[in-house]
Order: structure tokens, then sequence, then C-alpha cells
């Protein structure tokens, strides 16, 4: 664009709640390509425009056209001019580029072949079906009907810079000094924009959603009625501009500037450390982006993967959760989890003429209990970049702690090995150490070991009971015994099981007198004796 010296993708394995697109911002990974044939030069890149990820032209001063193949792969094209060229467009069958006096270049049969040359200088080119505009200098229009160029009539002798529609019926063009047109299919005319600045480019998705940018910052949004001005945040040149979906848009201008907008969204300035770039051009695809600016600059924005599974938490043994997959045609990704529960394919590939992937998953149930789990599934494929996705799984084992105990011991019975059992429901993933707590703390009657420890891929384990005798006379007493575990990788559920110690002291009273008295002996002090044959545990009051 001659008056314009001036100037992030995705198997959508389609995001949970986040825009995929945000992974422009997040990632910052922009690749310089075809720096075989940039890195040394002065001439700039004007514009870009592809068929495909793998198919991207990008041309500029000299003549110059590059071809990116994708994998690294470019290749500086044969022009057959020197003229500058400020715009590309095409579809499958052909691809148009156009420039300074008057230069129109096609694209047929692997050959850049010159069509027309004049005066005049043309920056923006567009096409829908076999029919193509171009406009340029003092306000010049050509329309390609499908079988001639025919030039229309003036309506302004403002430069234009740019030309794009949604329909052959409904085509705008924008240009200097605020200049802003549409196409109806049979005319031309002038609407009016109310400002002198420079509009750069237009682009859109729909009839009701598209925007313009332009000197100073300048953004315009049409959605149906009026040109409403938009606050870009910059104040520097903005010269191109893409509509990635109908949900996000990106410009690029001087300075190295890289604006995104998402609906609901202002403007936001994209982080690319590219701030000594003036960016001239910018083009995408569903999933990835293409910029082009001074000294040759061409970087592309690899596409992300990014997954969507129907639920993020499921459960051990679910089957058929589907993971969504969503990119371009034929794309082989390789898939893999972190995490043995989650059953994947090694690899799928997206059918020919389709853009997604359905892929029913299945979570193993172990039998083991091991709590719940995250689990990362990760998605690569060649040419894009890593994409992560954690759901989590819970076990569904029951995290109960349960024991076997006699209901009854006798004070006395001493060490009874093996009397006690700790169980868990399935073997743990682990050795899982239980802990033994008798409500006896001062092991008077009963003790038990402070630990005991299921080993692994097993379900339970025994311990010792020893019944002490503590000699008192204090009945039969409950015991209980606590079962848990410091373990932290499960809500493991306590338990307490009681145990009656009965007492083996007898409470018999024993009474001894004088065996005769006399009579007149009045009181006779201390000969009688009250006893009992072990101690009792309080005062105890007899009564006579």
């Amino acid at each position: 664009m001659k008056n314009m010296i001036y100037i992030n993708i995705i198997l959508l394995l389609f995001a949970l709640t986040i825009n995929p697109y945000d992974l422009y911002a997040v990632e910052n990974l922009w690749i310089n390509i075809c720096e075989e044939f940039t890195s040394s030069q002065d001439w700039n890149l004007n514009a870009v425009w592809g068929r495909s990820t793998n198919d991207v032209y990008a041309v500029g001063q000299n003549g110059t056209i590059l071809h990116f193949e994708g994998n690294g792969k470019c290749s500086k094209m044969e022009s057959n001019t020197d003229e500058e060229l400020n715009s590309i467009w095409g579809n499958s069958n052909y691809i148009y580029a156009v420039g300074d006096n008057g230069v129109i270049l096609t694209y047929v049969n692997n050959q850049w072949n010159v069509e027309s040359k004049t005066v005049n200088w043309f920056n923006g080119i567009w096409s829908i079906d076999n029919q193509l505009f171009v406009v340029g200098s003092a306000g010049i229009i050509l329309h390609y009907d499908g079988n001639s160029w025919v030039e229309q009539p003036n309506v302004t002798f403002n430069e234009l810079n740019s030309v794009w529609g949604t329909a052959v019926n409904n085509v705008y063009a924008v240009g200097n000094s605020g200049t802003l047109l549409f196409y109806d299919g049979s005319e031309w005319v002038n609407i009016m924009t109310s400002t002198f600045i420079d509009f750069h480019c237009i682009h859109g998705v729909a009839e009701n959603n598209i925007f313009l940018v332009g000197f100073d910052g300048t953004i315009r949004h049409f959605q149906g009625v009026n040109w409403n001005s938009v606050n870009s945040g910059t104040s520097v040149s903005l010269n191109s501009l893409w509509a990635l979906s109908d949900t996000l848009f990106y410009t690029v201008g001087r300075k190295g500037t890289i604006l995104k907008y998402q609906t609901e969204e202002d403007w936001s300035i994209d982080n690319s450390n590219t701030s000594s770039i003036n960016w001239n051009g910018v083009w995408g695809s569903s999933s990835a982006l293409f910029l082009v600016g001074d000294d040759g600059k061409f970087m592309y924005h690899p596409p992300s993967l990014v997954m969507d599974i129907d639920e993020r938490t499921v459960n051990e043994g679910q089957e058929k959760i589907q993971l969504t997959i969503n990119g371009e045609s034929n794309l082989v990704v390789n898939l893999k989890s972190n995490n043995n529960k989650v059953v994947i394919p090694d690899y799928i590939t997206i059918p020919e003429n389709q853009t997604y992937f359905y892929l029913d998953i299945t979570i193993v149930n172990n039998s083991i209990i091991d709590g719940n789990q995250s689990a990362t599934i990760s998605a690569s494929a060649n040419g894009w970049n890593d994409c992560e996705l954690i759901i989590n799984i819970l076990d569904n084992e029951n995290f109960q702690l349960s024991a076997d105990v006699p209901d009854k011991a006798i004070e006395n019975e001493g060490l009874l090995e093996n009397s006690g059992k700790v169980y868990i429901s399935a073997p743990f993933y682990k050795d899982l150490i239980i802990s033994l707590i008798s409500s006896d703390i001062d092991q008077e009657i009963l003790s038990v070991p402070e630990t005991v420890t299921i080993n692994k891929g097993y379900t339970s384990a025994k311990f010792d009971i020893e019944i002490m005798n503590n000699s008192l006379i204090n009945g039969d007493r409950n015991v209980n015994i606590e079962v848990n575990t410091n373990n932290s990788d499960v809500a493991w559920i306590e338990a307490n099981y009681p145990i009656i110690v009965q007492d083996d002291e007898i409470p018999q009273l024993f009474i001894t007198v004088p065996t005769h008295v006399n009579e007149n002996d009045g009181v006779v002090s201390n000969q009688c004796n009250v006893s009992i044959k072990n101690l009792f545990i309080n005062d105890l009051y007899i009564t006579i």
C-alpha cells in the first residue's frame, strides 16, 4: 500500500470455559518464517493471504512473493514483475496479486503471469466466487465479473486502500480522507463518515459485523446500522485487519502493534514482543495467524490445540465420555494421558472434508483405593502448539475403615495374639498405616499397638490386644478402640469398636469377730474387722 509505509490457534479440541483464541496472548509463540529470504533484506512485505496454514503467500516490494508451505518450508516465487505488490487474494482455483503501476498478477498452473499494467496504483483486492474487485489510486475500482475487467464509474478521487464484502451485492471499499464506499450490485455510493482520517483496511464476517481501521488508531464497527467509533487504546497507524471468527478480530500496525478484539470486550494489546516492527498485513485461518511487515518480516503464530470434554469430573468405571476434537481436515493428533485410568488411543485423524472428531473415552475401574485423582490429557500435532486438558477422577471405592475385636475379655488374660483385625474395602495403592487408640489411656487393663500396617495390595491386617490386671475391684469396663489413619490421599471414615473387659476380682466382703465375749465387757473396741480381698477403686461404705 503506497501511502502506508507504516505499519495469535487451533485443533479445537474445544476449550472448556476459556475462549481457545486466548492462547495467542498466553503462549505468545511467534515464529520467524522464510528467514532465508528475508533476514538480510531492506524491502517491505505489504500483504499476506493463504488457502490454508500450509499454503500462505506474502507479497511486497520489488515484486516479491514468498510462499510458506508449512513445516518450515518456504520458497521465493518468480513474479515476473519488479513492481511493488500491495495486496493478494484468491481461492482454491486462482490467486491474484495487485500493486503499483496497475500491475495485476494471476497465479495459474503454478506460475505467476502479468495480466495487466496501467498507470494506476492498486492497493486492495477481494474476491467472491469467480468475481473480483480491485481498488487503488484516484478512487479507481475494477470489477471482474467472471468474463472481463470493467472499470467502475468514479465515486471519489481519494486513494482507495482496501475492499471487502459478504456478497457481490454487498461490497465496501475504504480509503484516504475518511472515504467509505458501498456497492449494492449495481452502483457504488459514498457513505458519509464525518472524518478526514485515512482508512487503511476493512474486514468482517457478516453484513452486521464489520470493522475498518486506519490512521491514528482509528477503528469503526458496523453492526447493521451505524459505523460507530471504537476506542482502540492506541494512536499508532493501524494498517491491516483480519477476522479469525465471528467473535475474534485482529488488527496490526506500526511499532509492533497487534490488537485483539473479542465479543463483549474492548480492543486489547496482544503482546507479541515485536515492538520494533511496523506490521503491514495480517491473515489467519481458524487456527493460525500470519503477519508481514517492514524489512521482510514474515511471522507465524502456529495453531494451538485446545480440547474440551463433556464432563470435567468423572467417576471410575465411567464410559463414553466425549472428547471433542475440532481442527483441520486430515490432521493427525497424538494423544496421551499421564493417568492409566484414562483409556485413549495413541492418535486420531480428523477425517477428510471434516473439521471435527468425536472421541469416546473410558475411565478404568481399577478396584483399588487410590483416592480422587486428576488426569492430564495431552494433545500434539505436527506444526501445532501442544495442549493439555485436566479432568478429575472420583474413586468409587468405599473409604470406610473397620475392625474386628473380641466382644469381651477378662482381666489378666494377657496377650491375645492376632485377636484384632483392621479392614478396608479394597486394596490400597500403597502400604496404609492404621492408628489404634485405646480409650484406656493409661493402659491399666487394655493395650493395643500404636499402629498396624495394611500392606499394599491387601485389605486387612491383624494386631495383638493385651489385657492386663490392675488388681482393683472396679467391675466390668467398656474400652473403645478407635481406628483411624493420618493418610490424606483419601477421606477415610474412622470408626470405634468397644470391648467389655470383665473384672476378675471377686467383690466379696469378709468379717471377723471375737469367738466369745463376756457379759459386762461393755464396748469391745477394734475387735471386729471388715475386709475385701482386693482394693476397691473408691471409698466403700459398708452397712452392718
